[in-house]
């Protein structure tokens, strides 16, 4: 009898994996880190602008660069290829592609890294009319030792519900990484864009209090405070990345 109970246990558990995989967003985007050679920032803004502009302009290849401008990578760029599918990495690319990184990239960095898989929450985000320049990238832990993990979608539901009534042209996103990331944590980011830093200074002003009043008035009162803390539990570090859109 026992092990039939179990059996109906897996196969309830293999089920509700199935449906939440077949459910989820098929939007990935790939992110890397990259140092420049500070005595090579001519050759190498020239080398990779070169490249994207010969094989990174059309889908699903198509990409960006953001210059960090705070935290500890400040001074690394992030290049960002998407949105694609796993199927998109199928597609090959000239075979030059390569070699053109290797001879024209390559040589003008320090180091690259991390390298990055991020598959979009496409239920609990909001897309603009238009893609700001300056981007609020919020990185999220999950608290691994308590396994309070289950709680984050219910907590995501609760704030995308409060961000989407915000007012303002902007985009909101939340990402999740792909693969497992274990203690190194990363394991969510948030992705804010604006249009510009007065608004950066607006939105985060703790005198204005904008998110608190807005969730307050979409749960109800005391609702932020008590979202807060739970929010505590569920993350364990919370790290923020000024990331900056730029031509090179």
């Amino acid at each position: 009898m026992k092990t039939i109970i179990w059996s109906i246990l897996l196969m309830s558990a293999i089920n509700f994996t199935l449906q939440a995989q077949d459910s989820r967003s098929e939007t990935l985007f790939t992110t890397v880190y990259i140092q420049p050679e500070p005595s090579k920032a001519k050759e190498f803004r020239e080398g990779i602008k070169s490249h994207d502009e010969k094989f990174h302009t059309q889908a699903p290849h198509q990409s960006n660069v953001f210059a960090v401008h705070n935290g500890p990578r400040t001074g690394q760029l992030v290049w960002i290829r998407g949105p694609h599918t796993y199927a998109d990495k199928d597609l090959k690319q000239s075979e030059s592609h390569d070699q053109d990184w290797m001879q024209n990239v390559t040589p003008n960095t320090k180091g690259f890294g991390p390298a990055e898989t991020w598959r979009l929450e496409e239920d609990f985000s909001r897309t603009g009319s238009i893609q700001h320049d300056i981007v609020l990238v919020r990185f999220l832990d999950i608290n691994l030792e308590d396994r309070q993990g289950y709680r984050m979608h219910g907590l995501f539901a609760q704030l995308a519900e409060a961000v989407k009534a915000l007012e303002g042209d902007f985009s909101w996103f939340i990402y999740e990484n792909e693969f497992s990331q274990g203690k190194q944590g990363r394991h969510f980011a948030i992705a804010t864009d604006y249009p510009d830093w007065a608004t950066v200074g607006k939105m985060t002003s703790r005198k204005e209090n904008i998110m608190e009043k807005t969730f307050d008035k979409v749960h109800g009162e005391g609702a932020f405070e008590k979202f807060q803390q739970e929010w505590r539990e569920v993350f364990v570090d919370i790290y923020d990345e000024f990331w900056i859109r730029t031509d090179l």
